[in-house]
């Protein structure tokens, strides 16, 4: 599996509408493809040398640095998922991130993950009335 820096295109922009429709995620795709654009945030593939695995948009802020994978969409498969956490953590080490994170109400990538990632906080919320 390889880590690709992606550029903004109409493939990543179907990815992020995805991810929108499914979560219910506040942001729009046109926020995060103009993050992208001015260097607030970054986009990657996950591709197996034959076809596109997942999509992959990261921040990084604080200090210490701490790497955001902000978005993360597609299915690189649980036999895949030691050489994706390798990759990201070669990312997050490149920039000089302590650590790295992902927030998702999503439960497949908690069990994706499992053993590999630390559960740090719930995130509560309420709609005022």
């Amino acid at each position: 599996m390889i880590l690709i820096p992606a550029v903004p295109d109409s493939d990543l922009r179907r990815a992020l509408e995805r991810v929108k429709r499914v979560t219910g995620e506040r942001w729009t795709a046109d926020f995060v493809i103009q993050r992208i654009r001015s260097g607030e945030a970054q986009s990657f593939r996950f591709d197996n040398g034959i076809e596109h695995l997942a999509w992959m948009v990261v921040e990084a802020y604080g200090e210490p640095l701490v790497m955001n994978v902000w978005i993360l969409e597609g299915w690189p498969g649980i036999e895949n998922r030691e050489e994706m956490i390798a990759l990201i953590d070669d990312l997050a080490r490149s920039i000089k991130a302590k650590s790295w994170k992902l927030e998702s109400p999503r439960k497949g990538w908690a069990r994706m993950l499992r053993g590999y990632i630390t559960r740090t906080r719930t995130v509560y919320e309420r709609d005022v009335p």
